[in-house]
C-alpha cells in the first residue's frame, strides 16, 4: 500500500510539470557533469511552445472558417442558380406556349427569384432584371405591393447597383427605363426604399447624373423625374399623415409630430438629400430647374435640417467644397421661396458662411479696378484656387442691392414687433411673450447674419454699411436712423453698462465670451449682446469715416437741429464719453490682461496643440467672431474716435490716460524687460521657422493640391497667431503702449522709445553703441573689415542721394550701424574732416534734401508746405509701359519703375535712421501720410477718411464738401463713380490723365443723393489708399527696417512729426545753455564763471523772439526745433566755441556737429547785429 499522504487514497497523485522540460521518471537519467541549463533558457522555451500550440489552434480556427465561409458560399450560388433555372423556366415556358397575357402574374412569380439570385457583375442576372423592368414598364409597381417588403428593398438595391454601372460604362445605353421604375417605386414603397442607407446611395447616383452632360434630353428629364420622387413621396405621406391625425382631434400640421417612423424616414431623406445630393458640384441639372425641387421639398424642413446636420459634417464633406456647394444650392433654393429673410431659412445660411467665411473671402477675386492692392492680394490667391463660377454668383447674390434691402425690410418689421412685444397685455400675456422671443431671437440672427457679411464681404462692406446706414427703424422715440437704433440697443445692454462703470468687468465677460465660443454654442443663444454692441460699432466706424469734422461737431451737441442725416447718426458728447470709457476699458482687457482671458494664449512657442487649437477656433468662429475679430473692432473704434479728439479736442484733458492702472515710477524699466523678453522667444521661433520653405506656390497640378496648401497656410497663420498671442501675454505693458499709446503720458512714451532704440544698438553692435568704439571692435574681428567696407561710402557733393542709393541701399536694415562717409567735392578732390558723426549728420541732410527739393519728383506738398510721396509716379511708370511700341521699352520702363520702388523704400531708411540716430530733420509731412506709419503691422491697414484729404488737396475736398451739401439733386451733375488722375513723375517727362473706376463697373454707376457719400468715401479711398499705395509702402518698408513698427505705432501723427523733426514748442533757453559745452577760449575753468562773450550770447538769446531763437537754432543745428525730450537729447550736444578775435567777422556754424563758432565780441549791441545777419545770410556747412 502507499502511505505517501493521509487522504486516504491510494493512488499515486498527479505530478504537473511546470518546467517546460519533458518528464522523465529516472531522476537519475537527467544528472550529468555538465553545467546546468540556464533558467531564463528555459522560460524562453517554454514561450515559443506556447506560441506555437496557439498558432496550431488559430489553424485550426482558420480551417474551419474558410470550410465554412466555403460551404455557405456554394450553398449560396447553388441557390442562385435554382433560383436563375425557375426565372428562366418562367420566361421560357410562357416563349415556348406563346402564352403571355398575364403579364402581372409572370412579374409577380419570377420577382422573388430574381431578387434572391442577382449579382450585378453577372451580365446574365443584368438581362433578366431588364426583362423583368420591361414587364414592370407594362403592369406598374403597383404588381408588387402583394410581394414582401424586404424583397422590394433588395430589387431598389440591385436597381441602383445596375445604374451605378451603367452610368459608368462607355458607350453608355439609354438608362431611362431603369430611371422610371426607380420613380414609380419610390412613392408606392417609401418604406421600403427610402429606408437605412439607400437615400444615400440614391442621391450620390443622382447627382451623378445631374452634373452629366451627355444625359440625353429623355434621360435628363427621368434624372429629375427620379431625383424629385423621394421628395414628392415625404410630401405625400405627410399629407396623409396630417389628414389622419385631424380626423382623430390632433391640430398635428407638422410630419416631426406624427408618426415616429415617418418622421425618421423624413430626417434619413433630407440628411441623404443635403450631403449626397446638395453639396455635389455642378449639378446642372438642378442649377436650370431648381423650382421643380422647391416645389417638391419642405423647404422649412430642409433649412432646419442644414441648421442641425452642418454642424456635424461628414468628414468626407467638411474636408473639401462639400459645404460650399451645400451653401450656394441652398442659397438658389431659399431665394425662390417666399419669405427668405425668416429665421428659420436665414440660420443655415447664416451657420454654413461663417463656418467657410475665411475660405470665401481668400477666394473671392479681388477687385479689377484696384490694381495697386493687387500685389496685397497675391498671397491669398496664391494659396487657394479661384471659386467655381456657380457659387460665386450664388456667393455675390447675398450682398446685393436687392437682397440687403429685403434683409433690412425685414429687420424694420421685427424691429417694430420686437418693441410691440414688450408692451404689456393682460389677456393675451403669453402669446405676446412667447411672440417677442422669437422676434427677438429673429432679429439676433439678422444683426449676426449682418455682421457675418460685412466680414467675410470687404469688397462689399461699404455697400452694405451704406444702405443701413440710409435706413429707418422703430424704437421708443419714433422713426431713428439705424445706427442710432443699433446705438440703444447696445447702451442699454448689461455689456455696456457694466463695462462702462465697472473697469475690472470686461475681463470677466470675455472670459465668458471665449468660453461660449470654445463650448461651439449656437451663435443666437447667448452672444445676443455682443452682436448688437459689434453690429453698432462696425456701423458707427463707417459713420466716423463718412463724417467730416464739421458733421461730427455739429453732431455732438443733443440740442442742435441737425441739417444733415450724418449729423442725426453722429452721438451726443455724453453719449461719445460713455462710449470711450467703454472702448478703453475693454481695450485694456483685451491687450493687458488677455493671458487671462484666452487660456490658449498662454500656450509656450511650439505647443503641440496647435492643430487642436486651430480646429477648435475654426469650429468656434462659426458661431460668433473670434477674438482677434473683437479686438479689431474695437480697437478700430476707439483709434478713429481718439484720432478726431486729438484733432478737436472736444473731451477732457487727461481723458485718455490710464495711469492709475500702472506703477509709472518703474514703467519704462518695465517694458524695457519685456521688450529682451519678447525679443529672446522671437529669436528661437525665427530660427525654427527657417525649416519651413514659405515659397508660394503659383501654381497646381490639382485642386486638392491647393487645398491642401491652403490648410498648411492657414496651420501656419494660426500658429503665427497663437506665437503673437503668447508673447502678448508676456508684454501686456507693451501691448499697451503698441494699441493704445495714449494711456500712457507722452513723455514717458518718448523715454520708452530712446530705450528701446538703445536696447536695439546694444543688441545690434555687440554692447558697443558709440561708433568709434564699434569701429574698433570690428577691425580686430574675422572679416570685419569686409563689414566695414560695407558701412563706408564715397560720395559726390553734386550727386549725393545716387551715389548713397547705389552703395547704401543693399545693407537694408544694416544701415543702422554706423556708417563711414568720404566727400568729394565737384572737383573730385577728397574734402578734408574725419567722420566723427558729424559729417554723417551731414550727409544724411544733404540726401535728404536732395529728395524734398522743390524740383524733386519723389514728394509732392500741399498748400501747407507738408510732404507726402508723390501718388502718380507708379501710374506714370504703368502707362508710359502699356503705350510703349517695343519690348525693349517695356522692359527698360519696368526695371526704372523698380528701381523707383526701391529708392522709396531708400528714402524711408534714410528717414528711419536719422530717427535712429536721434537726427532731427526740417521737414513736415502730412497728417495722412504720417497715420500710415503708425497702422501696426499691416501696410493695408490703414483706411483714408475724408478729413484727410484736406491734407491731401484741399481743392478736391472743397469740392467734395459742396457735393456732400447739395440740397438739389446732384444726378442733374451728371458725376459717375470715376476719377481722373493725372500722371506725372518729372519735370521734363510727358503727362497723362487716366480716368478710373472707384467701383466695379463705376462707369455705369451714376452719383446720386443716396449714394453720394460711398462715392466721397471712395474718392478718399482711391486717392489716399490706392493709387499712392506701391510707392507709400515701399517708403514705409524701409522706414520699418530701421525702426520697429511697433515703437512707432506709439505716436499720434502729431507726435510723430514731434519724432521727425522736433518739438514744436517754444525754444527754452535755460534748457538749452544746460546743455551746451564749450571749446577753446570759452571752455570754463576751474572756477565755473562763463567766458564774457558766452554771458552776452546768452543775454541777446534770452531777448530774441522765439522766433528768432528757432532761427539760430537752426543756423547751427539745421532745424529750428528742439529734440523730443529737450535739448539734452541733441547729439551731439549744442556747442560754442571761439571765432576769432576779429569783431567784423560773423558767426559762422558746422551743423555737421551742432557747433557755433563765436568771435570775441565785446559788446551785446555788436553781438546781437552780427548774430542777426548771419542767421539771416543762411551760412553753409563749414568743416574745420
Amino acid at each position: 500500500m502507499n502511505f505517501q499522504s493521509f487522504t486516504g487514497s491510494s493512488r499515486r497523485p498527479r505530478n504537473v510539470n511546470l518546467s517546460g522540460q519533458p518528464s522523465n521518471p529516472n531522476p537519475f537519467a537527467s544528472s550529468s557533469w555538465n553545467r546546468p541549463g540556464d533558467p531564463h533558457r528555459t522560460v524562453f522555451k517554454a514561450q515559443a511552445e506556447r506560441q506555437q500550440r496557439q498558432r496550431e489552434r488559430e489553424k485550426l480556427q482558420a480551417a474551419k472558417t474558410l470550410q465554412r465561409v466555403y460551404r455557405g458560399s456554394v450553398a449560396r450560388a447553388q441557390s442562385r442558380e435554382l433560383h436563375r433555372a425557375r426565372f428562366d423556366e418562367i420566361y421560357e415556358f410562357e416563349s415556348m406556349t406563346g402564352v403571355s397575357g398575364d403579364i402581372a402574374g409572370r412579374v409577380q412569380r419570377a420577382f422573388p427569384h430574381l431578387v434572391q439570385s442577382f449579382k450585378a457583375s453577372n451580365q446574365d442576372d443584368v438581362r433578366r432584371l431588364y426583362r423583368l423592368c420591361t414587364d414592370l414598364m407594362v403592369v406598374g409597381v403597383a404588381t408588387l405591393s402583394s410581394l414582401s417588403s424586404s424583397h422590394t428593398a433588395r430589387f431598389f438595391g440591385h436597381l441602383l447597383s445596375v445604374l451605378e454601372m451603367l452610368v459608368q460604362a462607355d458607350p453608355r445605353s439609354d438608362i431611362s427605363a431603369q430611371l422610371d421604375i426607380l420613380a414609380s417605386m419610390i412613392p408606392a414603397f417609401p418604406a421600403a426604399t427610402l429606408s437605412a442607407n439607400q437615400p444615400t446611395t440614391f442621391f450620390a447616383l443622382m447627382a451623378r447624373l445631374s452634373s452629366d452632360s451627355k444625359l440625353s434630353p429623355t434621360e435628363a428629364s427621368s434624372v429629375i423625374k427620379a431625383s424629385l420622387a423621394p421628395l414628392q413621396a415625404l410630401q405625400a405621406l405627410k399629407g396623409k399623415s396630417d389628414r389622419r391625425y385631424i380626423t382623430r382631434g390632433f391640430a398635428c400640421t407638422n410630419l416631426a409630430q406624427g408618426s415616429a417612423n415617418e418622421a425618421d424616414l423624413q430626417t434619413n431623406v433630407y440628411r441623404a438629400f443635403i450631403f449626397s445630393f446638395l453639396t455635389s458640384p455642378n449639378l446642372t441639372l438642378f442649377e436650370s430647374d431648381c423650382g421643380q425641387f422647391l416645389a417638391s421639398l419642405d423647404i422649412e424642413y430642409l433649412a432646419s435640417t442644414i441648421s442641425v446636420q452642418s454642424r456635424t459634417p461628414p468628414k468626407d464633406i467638411s474636408s473639401g467644397d462639400g459645404l460650399l456647394w451645400l451653401l450656394a444650392h441652398f442659397i438658389q433654393l431659399s431665394y425662390g421661396a417666399s419669405g427668405y429673410h425668416t429665421e428659420t431659412l436665414l440660420t443655415p445660411v447664416y451657420l454654413l458662411l461663417s463656418s467657410q467665411g475665411k475660405d470665401i473671402s481668400q477666394r473671392m477675386a479681388v477687385s479689377g479696378h484696384e490694381d495697386a492692392l493687387e500685389a496685397a492680394a497675391e498671397e491669398n490667391r496664391a494659396h487657394a484656387g479661384p471659386l467655381p463660377e456657380y457659387i460665386r454668383t450664388q456667393l455675390q447674390s447675398l450682398v446685393s442691392t436687392d437682397s440687403i434691402k429685403k434683409l433690412l425690410d425685414q429687420l424694420s418689421e421685427y424691429a417694430s414687433l420686437s418693441l410691440a412685444g414688450n408692451v404689456k397685455h393682460t389677456d393675451t400675456g403669453d402669446c405676446r411673450q412667447r411672440e417677442a422671443s422669437g422676434t427677438t431671437r429673429t432679429v439676433n440672427i439678422l444683426s449676426g447674419y449682418l455682421l457675418t457679411l460685412l466680414q467675410y464681404f470687404p469688397d462689399q462692406s461699404d455697400n452694405i454699411r451704406m444702405r443701413f446706414y440710409l435706413s429707418d427703424l422703430r424704437s421708443p422715440r419714433g422713426i431713428v436712423p439705424a445706427v442710432k437704433w443699433l446705438w440703444d440697443a447696445a447702451a442699454n445692454t448689461s455689456i455696456y453698462q457694466r463695462g462702462r462703470t465697472d473697469s475690472q468687468a470686461p475681463v470677466r465677460m470675455l472670459k465668458s465670451y471665449v468660453s461660449q465660443q470654445s463650448a461651439q454654442s449656437p451663435a443666437f443663444e447667448g452672444d445676443a449682446e455682443w452682436r448688437a454692441i459689434l453690429l453698432f460699432l462696425d456701423l458707427y466706424i463707417f459713420v466716423l469715416r463718412l463724417a467730416d469734422d464739421d458733421d461730427f461737431v455739429g453732431g455732438i451737441k443733443p440740442l442742435a437741429h441737425h441739417t444733415s442725416r450724418i449729423q442725426t447718426c453722429c452721438l451726443t458728447l455724453e453719449d461719445i464719453k460713455g462710449l470711450t470709457v467703454f472702448l478703453k476699458n475693454f481695450s485694456f482687457a483685451l491687450y493687458h490682461d488677455i493671458s487671462s482671458i484666452s487660456p490658449s494664449s498662454n500656450l509656450p512657442r511650439g505647443s503641440n496643440n496647435a492643430e487642436t487649437e486651430s480646429s477648435r477656433a475654426s469650429a468656434a468662429a462659426s458661431n460668433a467672431l473670434d477674438l482677434d475679430g473683437v479686438k479689431n473692432i474695437i480697437t478700430s473704434a476707439m483709434q478713429l474716435l481718439y484720432d478726431r479728439d486729438s484733432r478737436l479736442r472736444f473731451l477732457p484733458t487727461g481723458h485718455w490716460l490710464m495711469t492709475s492702472r500702472f506703477n509709472m515710477g518703474g514703467f519704462v524699466a518695465d517694458v524695457v524687460q519685456e521688450l529682451q523678453r519678447q525679443q529672446e522667444e522671437d529669436e528661437e521661433s525665427d530660427n525654427e521657422e527657417d525649416d519651413y520653405n514659405d515659397e508660394p506656390m503659383q501654381r497646381f497640378a490639382s485642386p486638392n493640391h491647393a487645398r491642401q496648401h491652403m490648410r498648411l497656410h492657414q496651420l501656419r497663420e494660426f500658429e503665427k497667431k497663437q506665437r503673437e498671442r503668447y508673447l502678448a501675454t508676456i508684454g501686456p505693458k507693451l501691448e499697451i503702449l503698441k494699441h493704445m499709446p495714449f494711456a500712457i503720458p507722452f513723455e514717458t512714451r518718448a523715454v520708452a522709445f530712446k530705450q528701446f532704440i538703445h536696447l536695439d544698438k546694444m543688441k545690434r553692435r555687440g554692447g558697443f553703441v558709440d561708433a568709434d568704439q564699434w569701429r574698433l571692435s570690428l577691425r580686430t574681428s574675422e572679416r570685419g573689415l569686409d563689414r566695414l567696407g560695407k558701412h563706408s561710402a564715397d560720395i559726390r557733393r553734386d550727386n549725393v542721394l545716387e551715389d548713397a542709393f547705389n552703395q547704401f541701399y543693399p545693407l537694408s536694415e544694416g544701415l543702422k550701424e554706423p556708417i563711414y562717409i568720404t566727400f568729394y567735392d565737384r572737383f573730385g578732390e577728397v574734402e578734408a574732416g574725419i567722420d566723427g558723426g558729424g559729417v554723417t549728420k551731414e550727409f544724411l541732410m544733404c540726401a535728404i534734401n536732395d529728395a524734398f527739393a522743390e524740383d524733386s519728383s519723389w514728394f509732392t506738398r500741399n498748400a501747407e508746405g507738408l510732404y507726402y510721396p508723390n501718388p502718380s509716379a507708379m501710374d506714370w511708370f504703368r502707362e508710359k509701359r502699356a503705350r510703349a511700341t517695343s519690348t525693349t521699352e517695356r522692359e527698360e520702363l519696368e526695371n526704372e519703375s523698380r528701381r523707383v520702388i526701391q529708392q522709396y523704400e531708400f528714402l524711408g531708411r534714410l528717414v528711419g535712421k536719422c530717427i535712429y540716430e536721434g537726427i532731427l530733420i526740417d521737414i513736415a509731412f502730412a497728417g495722412f501720410f504720417l497715420m500710415k506709419w503708425r497702422a501696426g503691422t499691416d501696410l493695408n491697414r490703414y483706411r483714408g477718411t475724408v478729413n484727410d484729404l484736406r491734407d491731401l488737396d484741399e481743392e478736391l475736398y472743397k469740392g467734395l464738401m459742396a457735393l456732400k451739401n447739395e440740397p438739389g439733386d446732384v444726378s442733374a451733375w451728371d458725376m459717375y463713380f470715376t476719377i481722373d488722375d493725372e500722371a506725372s513723375f518729372g519735370p521734363h517727362r510727358d503727362k497723362f490723365t487716366l480716368n478710373r473706376n472707384l467701383v466695379k463697373d463705376g462707369d455705369r454707376l451714376k452719383v446720386t443723393n443716396e449714394n453720394r457719400l460711398l462715392f466721397i468715401s471712395s474718392v478718399a479711398k482711391h486717392r489716399l489708399t490706392v493709387q499712392p499705395a506701391l510707392q507709400t509702402n515701399a517708403f514705409i518698408r524701409g522706414l520699418r527696417s530701421i525702426i520697429d513698427p511697433s515703437w512707432l505705432s506709439m505716436f499720434n501723427r502729431t507726435e510723430l512729426q514731434r519724432l521727425v523733426g522736433g518739438d514744436s514748442k517754444a525754444i527754452d533757453v535755460a534748457d538749452l545753455r544746460r546743455n551746451t559745452v564749450y571749446g577753446g577760449l570759452y571752455v570754463i575753468g576751474d572756477d565755473g564763471v562763463e567766458h564774457e562773450t558766452v554771458r552776452l550770447f546768452w543775454k541777446v538769446m534770452e531777448s530774441f523772439s522765439d522766433e528768432q531763437r528757432r532761427d539760430v537754432l537752426k543756423f547751427v543745428t539745421s532745424t529750428p526745433r528742439a529734440p523730443l525730450l529737450g535739448f539734452t537729447q541733441l547729439s551731439p550736444l549744442f556747442s560754442i566755441r571761439d571765432g576769432g578775435s576779429a569783431e567784423d567777422r560773423l558767426p559762422s556754424a558746422s551743423t555737421c556737429i551742432n557747433l557755433l563758432k563765436l568771435p570775441l565780441y565785446r559788446s551785446e549791441e555788436v553781438l546781437r547785429e552780427k548774430l542777426l545777419l548771419a542767421i539771416s545770410s543762411g551760412a553753409g556747412f563749414d568743416l574745420s
